[in-house]
């Protein structure tokens, strides 16, 4: 045997022990406590699923899936945390995809690019953005509203600037064909409350995250940008039905753990999380939370980040929206 030979030959042969190490390891895994971690404040529609998925993890693994809450900065500071976490699969996220798809896309020097520093484990819930004004206002549809707005200034307030109810209310406007002014809060509650008092003329956010206030009076919903009416508030109609067609647009609620996690133990993970959304329980729990459960493959889920990380970028170009703070 020559030396190139028996080079190539130990180079296949500590390739096939490392494959066979990294195949044992996910197999035996877990051993200890998993962190999830949530990039949003405890008690928001991420924060309850993550603990819903934490809970029955922990069950069926018999090892503690700890779930820690880091908010803040359009859920960049959750994220940055994972990024930087070693690759083992005991560090994993529950985002949805503001700080995935989104975030990245408007800051001036990204800290993380989602495609290139997570690896997707699983999609686990999906839900779309409901439309809403305060129950003070005049207009009692999405006609009323986009005649109102040509006739007036109107501000709308989003959870944060370059998040991506900050987008949707964008993508509105510009097909509405009016001007409205931006105000931009930290966080879901804060923008919608702004618009149950009066501050602002409008907002949109999560059905379940809505349906409080408008079960309280608070707000008035207008429509909902799915195919299908919405379970948690059925009243409201459909963008198609409003009078907007062509108008769907959906958000996801996903797992991820951090970039270079070895593709089996990935897998595991992804066999993990699977096995703990086709359980009763979770169907249950998130059902009542207005949500759809859609599971798909890992790699599937790969393309659709890809892909949707390319279609926010086309969106936030067309709008101008920039983050550089």
């Amino acid at each position: 045997m020559n030396r190139l030979t028996w080079m190539r030959a130990l180079l296949a042969g500590g390739c096939a022990l490392m494959l066979a190490a990294t195949a044992a390891h996910a197999q035996t895994f877990p051993s200890k406590t998993i962190r999830l971690v949530v990039p949003a404040a405890a008690g928001g529609p991420t924060d309850t699923l993550g603990r819903i998925l934490a809970q029955i993890m922990a069950e069926q693994s018999r090892v503690p899936v700890v779930v820690e809450n880091k908010a803040g900065a359009s859920g960049s500071i959750g994220v940055g945390a994972v990024v930087q976490s070693p690759p083992d699969g005991y560090t994993l996220l529950i985002s949805v995809p503001d700080a995935i798809t989104v975030y990245p896309q408007v800051k001036k020097n990204p800290p993380y690019r989602g495609e290139k520093d997570l690896t997707p484990i699983a999609m686990v819930a999906g839900t779309n953005y409901l439309f809403v004004v305060g129950a003070q206002s005049p207009a009692q549809t999405m006609k009323d509203f986009a005649a109102l707005a040509k006739t007036k200034s109107l501000s709308f307030s989003s959870p944060g600037a370059g998040s991506s109810g900050h987008i949707v209310l964008e993508m509105l406007r510009n097909r509405l064909g009016v001007e409205m002014l931006h105000v931009p809060y930290k966080g879901a509650g804060p923008a919608l409350q702004a618009v149950a008092a009066g501050e602002t003329d409008f907002s949109a956010s999560s059905p379940i995250t809505i349906k409080g206030l408008v079960e309280a009076g608070k707000l008035r919903p207008l429509a909902v940008t799915s195919e299908r009416r919405n379970t948690v508030l059925p009243q409201a109609p459909t963008m198609a039905e409003a009078g907007v067609p062509d108008f769907v647009v959906s958000a996801w609620f996903a797992v991820f753990a951090p970039a270079g996690v070895p593709e089996p133990l990935a897998d595991r993970l992804h066999e993990m999380v699977t096995k703990a959304m086709r359980t009763p329980e979770f169907l249950n729990r998130v059902n009542a939370l207005g949500l759809d459960i859609d599971p798909i493959g890992r790699r599937e889920f790969a393309q659709m980040i890809s892909a949707e990380t390319g279609r926010w970028k086309r969106l936030i170009e067309s709008a101008n929206i920039s983050v550089n703070e």
